[in-house]
């Protein structure tokens, strides 16, 4: 119920990036509060598709917002509520906005002149990193000052936290003007 307890301070997206077992996948799912977010990565799955579908069932199910990262045609066809786009897709994926304009579609970024791009597009949010250190990327980590800071310039999309993130850090993203968006990996990992 950790999710849950802190729906009122943060807003929760939940990155699949690897397929342990199904089961804890559903577990997680059942813990976050009513229209968090689920992005569906894991680009070299095998039965990705089949993934995407059933995850999309689910999330229709427990009212989650589901997302395929970087395939807009599996999204369609597995009626997923949108899109998450790759940084380096950017570009090529804005075009997504103006096709299906009740796509919730969020995109990954480094740097805040990209938050700035997302947002001029149109789009819904920011998967904004790395804020904590991890051992996953190689970019400086922010820290939580400095993504409170930035996230100020972007108040029309939602700019989630991203790399790093976990139980025991963050509390320093509290913002007392607006939900802060947590996403994460990891964070998910430990049964809660």
């Amino acid at each position: 119920m950790f999710f849950k307890r802190y729906a009122h301070l943060f807003r929760w997206l939940f990155v699949i990036d690897v397929i342990s077992s199904p089961s804890e996948i559903v577990f997680v799912l059942k813990q976050l509060p009513l229209e968090s977010l689920v992005v569906l990565r894991c680009y070299e799955h095998l039965q990705r598709k089949n993934l995407a579908h059933w995850l999309s069932r689910i999330c229709r199910k427990l009212r989650l917002i589901f997302l395929v990262a970087g395939d807009p045609f599996t999204a369609l066809a597995t009626r997923a509520s949108g899109l998450h786009v790759r940084e380096s897709s950017f570009s090529k994926m804005r075009k997504w906005r103006y096709l299906k304009k009740r796509w919730f579609i969020s995109c990954a970024s480094h740097s805040v002149k990209q938050n700035l791009k997302i947002q001029a597009a149109g789009f819904d949010a920011a998967l904004f990193s790395p804020v904590f250190h991890s051992k996953k990327t190689n970019f400086k980590a922010m820290g939580a000052t400095k993504f409170l800071k930035y996230q100020a310039f972007t108040r029309k999309i939602d700019v989630f936290a991203l790399g790093g993130t976990a139980k025991a850090n963050i509390s320093k993203l509290r913002e007392t003007r607006q939900k802060v968006g947590i996403a994460g990996i990891n964070l998910y990992n430990d049964r809660l």
